[in-house]
């Protein structure tokens, strides 16, 4: 007992020690001097609508499996393309029923499997890469998106809407906890994630910032980001600790004036834009969208490695959203002459 009661104490001692994490504060400028250029890209895949079988609205979230084929999210289906960018099918069927979903927001592609987290019917899919039901997992728990698989475990996250006080005219910060998943369903490990803050109206609530969270891409490290200022945080899910928690000199954006004709619910004026706009694992580092644009030189972007080392800093002059990386390849959702949209797919051949 007494063994028992000084491990309990010895727990609860340094468990502020696990999470606490001194905040790296990196300069203006990053190692590389020759920080500042625009990246050399170079198109070697663009995906257009192909008549009837489909139409792109927001493709995002691309993933490639190992033979090369091409996955995307648009509008509740689960897209996919040959390497040379020809559709093959909507891997999903909408609806209720055994392998049919009502909504989701992100998937997992791992090796030969994927999985898609329905939020709307609290279940997980596990299919292969021809869309073929494999397993189905019932979820008594609500969840807000599946970020990967950590071994047999699922990695989720959770929005506690109850933490925080809702109080009309007001911004409020919800915690999120990320949360390891058994497949049976019992938690194995819940850790302290990102804040999402929203503004609450009378019966509305709007988002205020961007809370980002993400998982690399061998599913080892959860990553997110404040939801308005310079500060991504790294948790290393094998271990339990936070890896980094870091920031640099950043001169913030100012956000434009609203009009104020504009019809709908009175929203507060934001002073500034939210730093980061998203953030990739890009070849095993940190990949940063911030909210500095250029009309020469487009969109500038930051990286840093996991520790939190400010390494580079470059622009990209593409006038589309940057949807996903994979090994040394970038994938833009891009508007064409037509205006409809393409998925477009650049080598990066910059040498530094």
């Amino acid at each position: 007992m007494k063994k028992f009661v000084f491990i309990l104490f010895f727990f609860l001692l340094f468990l502020p020690l696990i999470f606490s994490q001194e905040i790296i504060e990196n300069p203006k400028k990053p190692l590389n001097s020759n920080e500042g250029r625009i990246l050399k890209l170079r198109e070697v895949l663009r995906i257009k609508d192909q008549g009837e079988e489909f139409f792109f609205k927001r493709p995002q979230f691309v993933k490639v499996s190992e033979d090369g084929f091409v996955f995307l999210h648009d509008s509740n289906q689960l897209l996919k393309f040959t390497p040379e960018g020809q559709f093959v099918k909507n891997l999903l069927k909408k609806g209720q029923g055994p392998g049919e979903i009502q909504q989701f927001v992100r998937y997992v592609l791992q090796e030969k499997d994927i999985f898609i987290y329905d939020s709307g019917n609290s279940k997980i899919l596990h299919m292969n890469l021809e869309g073929k039901l494999l397993e189905e997992f019932h979820l008594t728990e609500r969840y807000s998106l599946l970020l990967g698989l950590l071994r047999d475990y699922f990695i989720l996250i959770k929005t506690n809407f109850s933490d925080a006080e809702e109080t009309t005219g007001n911004i409020v910060d919800y915690s999120m906890s990320i949360v390891m998943l058994s497949k049976n369903e019992e938690v194995i490990k819940e850790f302290p994630g990102a804040i999402l803050r929203a503004y609450r109206g009378e019966n509305f609530m709007v988002s205020w910032g961007r809370s980002i969270t993400i998982m690399s891409h061998d599913g080892r490290f959860c990553i997110w980001t404040d939801p308005e200022e310079y500060m991504v945080t790294v948790l290393d899910m094998r271990t339990g600790e936070i890896v980094s928690k870091f920031t640099r000199q950043y001169s913030r954006v100012k956000a434009p004036k609203r009009k104020m004709d504009r019809p709908g619910p009175k929203i507060p004026e934001r002073k500034y834009l939210s730093d980061i706009n998203y953030i990739y694992d890009f070849q095993g580092n940190i990949l940063v969208w911030t909210s500095t644009f250029d009309e020469k030189r487009g969109m500038l972007f930051d990286l840093f490695d996991k520790k939190g080392t400010y390494l580079d800093s470059f622009w990209l002059n593409v006038r589309g959203t940057l949807i996903a990386t994979h090994k040394n390849y970038l994938f833009f959702r891009e508007y064409n002459e037509e205006g409809t949209v393409d998925v477009v797919k650049y080598q990066v051949e910059d040498k530094k």
